[in-house]
C-alpha cells in the first residue's frame, strides 16, 4: 500500500458516512492510517448504520469475485515499469498468481522435443519432482 501511494498517490477515495458526530470511515482505514495528515479523497455516502455495515461486509468480497483476464493482465504488466521494489514484488506476485509467470523454481524454456527427465527441488517446501510432474 505504501508503494502504490508513494508511486501513484491517491487513486481511489475512502468511503465514509455522515453521523451526528461527524464523518465515520467505512472503508479505507489502512490508507488513512498510512497517511494520517494527508488530504484524502472521500466519498460521503448517504447510509444508515445497518447499510454501512452491509457495505463494509460486502465491499471487498465483491471485488474479490472478479476474475483475472490473464492475457490482458500480462499485456498490462509488460507495459509497466514501477520505481519501487515493493511495487515490482506485488506485480510479480500477481503475475505468478495469474499463471503468467511460472514459479521461480520451474524451468522456463523447456524444449519438449529434447526433454530430459530432471529432478527439481522446490526451494520453499523441499518437494522433489520430475519434469513429468509439471504436465
Amino acid at each position: 500500500m505504501r508503494g502504490i501511494l508513494a508511486e501513484v498517490g491517491w487513486a481511489d477515495a475512502v468511503l465514509a458516512r455522515e453521523t451526528p458526530d461527524g464523518l465515520q470511515l467505512i472503508d479505507g482505514h489502512l490508507r488513512s492510517e498510512i497517511a494520517p495528515d494527508a488530504d484524502i479523497p472521500v466519498l460521503v455516502l448517504d447510509l444508515n448504520e445497518d447499510e454501512a455495515a452491509l457495505l463494509l461486509a460486502s465491499h471487498d468480497p465483491i471485488g474479490a469475485m472478479a476474475e483475472t483476464d490473464s492475457s490482458k493482465l500480462e499485456q498490462l504488466l509488460n507495459e509497466l515499469s514501477p520505481q519501487s521494489s515493493a511495487m515490482q514484488e506485488m506485480l510479480d506476485r500477481m503475475a505468478r498468481d495469474a499463471g503468467i509467470v511460472p514459479p521461480e523454481f520451474l524451468p522456463v524454456d523447456v524444449d519438449d522435443s529434447e526433454h530430459q527427465e530432471k529432478t527439481i527441488t522446490c526451494p520453499h517446501c523441499g518437494h522433489e519432482f520430475t519434469g513429468d510432474d509439471c504436465e
